[in-house]
């Protein structure tokens, strides 16, 4: 069976279908967690680097000697890893919808970066292992872990920029 791709109709649709894809050609990236700019907790300390700190862990030598040791609470990097295969059939519809004009590729980034978002405020809500020490749960009257002000959780947001930012 031999398929004619020839005409005047198919030609026109081709070349509307290269135009949006050069349109749609970006150098621009999406950016999910804390940023410098989210502010401070009360005490001062900067709200990404108690993101960084939660997030990867942290040794802390106290003045009176002792040291203090942070485990990792990955609210960023384990539920977005976790949720790969849903972002990427996102994703794809959101592209398609951009192929057909229906948004630009700015929204259908920012689309993907609410969607994170939610995610990593949802593990929190939900909880973070592993559980908090006595002395911390005595200290704050909760067990959850990152959860105290709910400052750091309202701080994680998205970025669409471009690559060379």
């Amino acid at each position: 069976m031999k398929i004619n791709t020839a005409g005047p109709n198919l030609d026109a649709m081709f070349s509307r279908l290269d135009k949006r894809s050069q349109q749609l050609k970006t150098d621009k990236q999406l950016l999910v967690g804390v940023p410098a700019s989210a502010g401070t907790e009360e005490d001062g300390m900067p709200l990404a680097r108690l993101a960084y700190i939660h997030e990867f862990g942290a040794t802390i030598d106290h003045p009176n000697g002792a040291k203090i040791i942070i485990p990792e609470r990955s609210f960023l990097r384990t539920p977005l890893k976790a949720n790969l295969p849903k972002y990427r059939k996102a994703f794809e519809w959101f592209v398609g919808r951009a192929l057909n004009g229906k948004i630009t590729m700015n929204q259908a980034l920012s689309q993907a970066g609410l969607m994170m978002v939610r995610d990593c405020q949802e593990a929190i809500s939900q909880g973070i292992g592993p559980p908090l020490a006595r002395s911390t749960i005595a200290r704050k009257g909760s067990s959850k872990p990152l959860v105290d002000t709910g400052r750091l959780r309202q701080a994680i947001t998205y970025q669409v920029t471009n690559d060379e930012e």
